[in-house]
């Protein structure tokens, strides 16, 4: 065993033992240097964005590599100076190879030629493979409360030795009351940047010791993806809705409508389910709408504009608040939108990845609040209404097409909200809201033969996995005509929420009573709900309210799976689900682990308690994936052809059955992108749609379908949206290796002495005069905060100096 293990051990028994399953790789400062030790995320086959906290001003420095001793030289160093400790270091890293396990470390100025505790904190993260069956495990939650510490739900992901962890959103209740006294101000609600960011550092830090920080255990265990829903902001919030709107009335100001399904709003008043208090956190406050710095601050802007008057809920400084923190404290890029011809979307942030396993599976994560128009249950099938916006919608049809021609088996679709069908209650929230979407998303999937989707969804705080079903236009005129989707979703979580699980909720179980029969009694509460619907409704949306709907279940004759333990719904404990393909025959196995679940206030004797508890797997299933038939098989639909086109003409065998034939070439007429050779069915004249070939880069183009690369971007394709190497096309800063752009164009930033237009096209990030020039010492006199080493000016105006 190699000489930090031993000494990790040490340490451990020095901090009274490990109470529970700890990973062989040393994470955290004792020292409290790293209090929220160290995360890896956003990674690909060549990249990874390396992510710490210090406790301390100066260097942070990141080292990275093959040895998880850090005997042999590294194969990399980052440093980034820390003035600010509410700021976490953040370095992306470029130029690895695909497939490797890499270790890396954060230490304190310099790290030291053997482990010291005090001074540096460990992780570990796998770069994906780029082609070949190679098996791949990774697990997914969401909804966790820093007030519910430890998070004992969690603490085997560090031996399960995943591939990757994804916190599906709600992993900040930036607007609930809990441990106030960190937004003494607002009620212990975030409204400023610097209380997004004590929020966002809650869930990280730990309670008694080093060893109960079972997130940062987790985080640093294996590489992270992550996402937002809605509490990282306020609940049930609107990016594509206007300031003002209906649902931010409801959340800001109080109302008598709630629902149990979503009544995660943390504004509840506990002395009745029933009614909403008041929260004075609001996008738009007509009677406090002001600029929030005056004339001579640092951070006044002179162009200021009220938050009431803006379009989009996506352009208000509490949404800007918020999302600014939440990068910050997770390993992600920043990467915005280019010109996508569309406001809500234009150059604001892009969370949507997608990023793909070898041959084993590919992931779409997706951003489900930042650009959806106004929930509307009476509005679920109106056309120009969206969820994710026409640039991530494209995008996310477009790679979903590319996996399936670039035969990856398993296509994993991370969404915050269910796309299920769960019933009338907390529907507007859900894709059900936004049935027109839903069904296009759905349909495109059958249409264009995509096999083996799984929606993965959070949110609800319940396990439950469920059949998709959906009604295309067509189907509209036809009462009760719905269509079986080959995809299905299993909603995940919450690791802990302060409410509790949503099975109590609907139940009225309490901890420690019989959990196997409370969820059989939410699994009847559900199906009753859905029954409920299967009669005439008026005035509300066709799609979701007209019958037949079905039981929860997944088995069914689309979708080949066994259950092997448990029941597919579960909705009393807190927990997480891995997701594990066989490298050999490829099949998918989920399982599902709990704990019981508990409530708030916490006291010691809570806490020691909930740390005493033992995981359980809550249920197991295996999925058999579908191949479809090479040419010259029988089929009966598409969708059984790799071709994507069955041809009853061409039948043989039985009597019904017909012929997988061969792809279309461009010209030939076409009813989706899955049956042409190009992947590419487009309209582009008067006629019928035909099979063209797709646009090379920067070429003009109007979404990520139409291009060789899969990107489209201001109306051009381009290569990637991010790490473009010096000379290739830009539209933001954020699309370039050298995050300088300039007339558009990827570009090195400027030495001290040449002429510059701003900050970010100098090395040292200040540009006065329109020349680079250094910046200052402490003690030089100044006006602004970026004219210091620091970053701080602080003083009366006039005689203000560098800190």
């Amino acid at each position: 065993m190699k000489m930090y293990l031993y000494i990790l051990v040490s340490v451990i028994v020095m901090l009274g033992g490990c109470r529970h399953d700890d990973d062989p790789v040393a994470i955290i400062c004792g020292g409290n240097c790293f209090p929220n030790g160290v995360a890896a995320g956003d990674v690909d086959q060549s990249s990874v964005v390396l992510w710490s906290r210090a406790a301390f001003a100066g260097i942070v420095r990141f080292e990275y590599g093959t040895d998880p001793d850090f005997i042999l030289d590294p194969d990399g160093v980052k440093e980034v100076e820390v003035t600010d400790t509410t700021i976490p270091a953040k370095v992306t890293v470029t130029g690895l190879s695909a497939g490797t396990q890499y270790y890396y470390r954060a230490c304190r100025e310099s790290c030291p030629s053997t482990f010291v505790l005090e001074s540096e904190a460990r992780g570990k993260f796998r770069t994906p493979y780029a082609d070949g069956y190679h098996g791949l495990r990774f697990g997914v939650s969401s909804c966790w409360s820093g007030d519910m510490k430890p998070f004992v739900s969690i603490s085997n992901v560090p031996r399960r030795d995943l591939d990757f962890f994804v916190a599906l959103g709600d992993t900040v209740y930036a607007d609930s009351p809990g441990d106030a006294s960190r937004v003494t101000d607002t009620g212990g609600r975030a409204k400023t940047l610097e209380d997004f960011r004590r929020k966002n550092e809650l869930g990280y830090s730990e309670v008694d010791s080093p060893n109960d920080n079972y997130f940062a255990l987790a985080r640093a265990s294996t590489a992270s993806y992550v996402n937002i829903d809605d509490h990282e902001v306020v609940n049930n919030f609107e990016g594509g809705a206007p300031p003002g709107s209906q649902t931010e009335r409801v959340e800001c100001k109080g109302s008598d409508l709630t629902n149990i399904i979503d009544d995660e709003a943390d504004n509840l008043d506990e002395s009745s389910p029933i009614n909403f208090t008041p929260w004075d956190i609001c996008f738009c406050d007509p009677g406090n709408d002001t600029n929030p710095y005056a004339p001579g601050d640092p951070q006044y802007d002179p162009g200021w504009v009220p938050n009431c008057d803006r379009e989009y809920i996506n352009e208000t400084d509490l949404y800007k608040n918020a999302v600014q923190a939440w990068h910050e404290y997770n390993p992600i890029r920043e990467e915005r939108y280019g010109q996508t011809g569309d406001a809500r979307t234009a150059g604001k942030h892009r969370l949507y990845r997608y990023r793909t396993f070898g041959k084993d599976a590919a992931l779409f994560n997706l951003d489900l609040r930042s650009f959806r128009d106004e929930g509307s249950l009476l509005l679920a099938s109106n056309v120009n209404r969206t969820m994710l916006g026409n640039a991530q919608l494209n995008a996310l049809l477009g790679n979903l097409l590319n996996a399936e021609q670039n035969g990856i088996i398993w296509k994993f679709i991370l969404i915050p909200e269910p796309i299920q069908h769960l019933g009338v209650l907390g529907a507007k929230d859900r894709f059900e809201g936004y049935n027109y979407e839903r069904a296009l998303i759905l349909d495109y999937i059958e249409t264009n033969c995509i096999d083996n989707v799984v929606f993965i969804s959070g949110d609800i705080h319940a396990n439950i996995v469920n059949n998709l079903t959906y009604e295309t236009v067509l189907d509209s005129v036809i009462p009760g005509q719905r269509r079986f989707s080959t995809s299905w979703d299993i909603s995940t979580g919450s690791a802990a929420y302060l409410k509790g699980p949503i099975g109590a909720k609907i139940t009225g179980g309490k901890p420690g009573e019989g959990r196997e029969q409370l969820d059989l009694d939410f699994e009847l509460a559900l199906d009753t709900q859905l029954s409920l619907l299967n009669r005439p409704w008026t005035g509300l949306d066709l799609e979701i309210f007209t019958p037949p709907f079905i039981p929860l279940q997944l088995e069914n004759a689309l979708v080949p799976a066994k259950l092997l333990s448990g029941r597919y719904v579960n909705g009393h404990s807190f927990g997480w689900t891995e997701f594990e393909i066989n490298p050999v025959d490829h099949k998918l196995l989920v399982t599902t682990y709990g704990i019981d679940w508990y409530e708030p206030p916490l006291d010691d004797a809570d806490v020691t308690d909930i740390l005493n508890r033992r995981l359980f797997v809550e249920n197991q299933f295996k999925v058999t994936p579908v191949f479809p038939a090479a040419n010259g098989a029988e089929c009966v639909i598409d969708k059984n052809c790799t071709s994507c086109r069955c041809s009853l003409l061409a039948g043989i065998g039985e009597e019904g059955l017909g012929q997988c034939i061969a792809k279309l070439t461009d010209g030939s007429t076409c009813v989706g992108d899955g049956q042409c050779e190009s992947g590419r069915c487009t309209l582009l004249g008067p006629g019928l749609p035909k099979c063209q070939e797709k646009v090379p880069d920067n070429g003009i183009c109007l979404n990520d379908i139409d291009c060789d690369s899969g990107i489209c971007s201001g109306f051009r394709c381009v290569a990637s949206l991010t790490d473009r190497p010096d000379g290739a096309g830009c539209t933001l800063d954020g699309h370039c290796e050298s995050r300088r752009c300039s007339d558009f164009k990827c570009k090195a930033k400027l030495s001290n002495g040449n002429d510059c237009r701003n900050d970010n096209d100098c090395l040292s990030d200040r540009c006065s005069g329109f020349v680079c020039k250094a910046k200052k010492s402490p003690g030089s006199s100044c006006l602004f905060d970026n004219e210091c080493r620091s970053n701080k000016c602080s003083g009366i105006p006039g005689f203000k100096k560098c800190e």
